[in-house]
Order: structure tokens, then C-alpha cells, then sequence
């Protein structure tokens, strides 16, 4: 991956959850779209199964659980093939950067504090 793109990622995140952009919801379950200049981002993470050969040779003591990719997808306005980099948990250095954004893009996308604010304010008041 392009040092660019690790640098554009990383600013993103922490701008994410500065709450200084505004992410969207594409229609699509688990995907999370903002326009930046003349392009879309779209971040979305998708479940899979493991190979059978990282359960039964690298990981035979775990239990077979969901594993799950991130897939940023970068697309020119008006365009139609996005630039599409995927992030799995297989030792790629920047997973956990894509798990970091792909939770900050969610919950700013689906208001989810905003959400919050309104329960903890009425806990603390019947406290």
C-alpha cells in the first residue's frame, strides 16, 4: 500500500473521530461513504470464513470463528471503477488502522452518540 494512502487513511481516522467529517450510509449494510474533493471513500467490512488451511495447520486450537475483511474503496466522482485495497486479519500492518476508521465512519454515519447522549443524560438524572 502507498504510503499516501496509509497517510489519507490516518488523517481520516483521526479526523473521524474528531468529528470534524461527516460519513454517510450508502443503502448498503456495513458500508460508509464521504466525499473528499472530487472523490468518494467508502469503507465496508464483510465477514469470511478462514482457510481450512489456517485452521487445521496454523490456528487448530481455536475455535472456528468469522474473521472479517475492510475494503476502503476510492472512486472519482462521476466515476465507475473504484480503486478498491483490502485489509485482512492475516498480519497485514494496516488492520488495525482499517478496523479504527471503519468503527469511527459507523458510529459518526449512524449518529450513534448522538444517540447516546440523550440515555446517559436520562440515567444520570434518575441517579
Amino acid at each position: 500500500m502507498s504510503d499516501k494512502l496509509v497517510e489519507l487513511l490516518q488523517n481520516l481516522s483521526k479526523a473521524t473521530s474528531e468529528g470534524r467529517v461527516r460519513w454517510d450510509e450508502t443503502g448498503r449494510e456495513g458500508r460508509y461513504r464521504i466525499r473528499l474533493g472530487q472523490a468518494d471513500l467508502e469503507i465496508e467490512r464483510e465477514s469470511y470464513e478462514p482457510s481450512p488451511f489456517k485452521k487445521i495447520l496454523i490456528e487448530p486450537q481455536k475455535p472456528s470463528t468469522t474473521e472479517y475483511r475492510y475494503v476502503v474503496y476510492i472512486r472519482r466522482v462521476g466515476g465507475d471503477k473504484p480503486l478498491d485495497v483490502e485489509f485482512f486479519d492475516t498480519g497485514d500492518e494496516h488492520y488495525d488502522l482499517a478496523t479504527g476508521l471503519y468503527t469511527s465512519a459507523r458510529r459518526n454515519a449512524t449518529k450513534f452518540d448522538q444517540l447516546l447522549d440523550p440515555m446517559i443524560a436520562n440515567v444520570q438524572q434518575t441517579g
